[in-house]
């Protein structure tokens, strides 16, 4: 799995603008851009993050016009901790052959 986490070079830049919150920080040199600069910025960073996890055409900037309930769904379904949940359930599940009554 590439976690664009892991990258070494991830601006944070990036990081700031893609948290929905983060227009408000008025002590940064971005308060001098405009509403429609950031967003523009913010969609290039998405888009940016999803090339490098990659994510192509599939990732969370083709959700950033849908409704919002969307864009939640794809961040659980893409976080890391929800990975581990499915596969210690998996594993779980695996392992109640061992409890099963036998089939004679």
């Amino acid at each position: 799995r590439n976690d664009t986490s892991t990258h070494p070079w991830r601006h944070a830049v990036c990081d700031m603008l893609a948290m929905p919150g983060s227009f408000n920080r008025t002590n940064s040199g971005l308060a001098v851009l405009n509403g429609k600069e950031k967003e523009q910025i913010r969609r290039g960073c998405i888009l940016l993050l999803d090339a490098l996890a990659g994510r192509a055409s599939h990732g969370l900037h083709s959700l950033l016009d849908g409704p919002a309930w969307k864009r939640v769904l794809f961040l659980i379904q893409t976080a890391d901790w929800w990975q581990q949940i499915v596969l210690t359930a998996s594993g779980l599940h695996a392992c109640m052959i061992f409890f099963e009554a036998p089939n004679y």
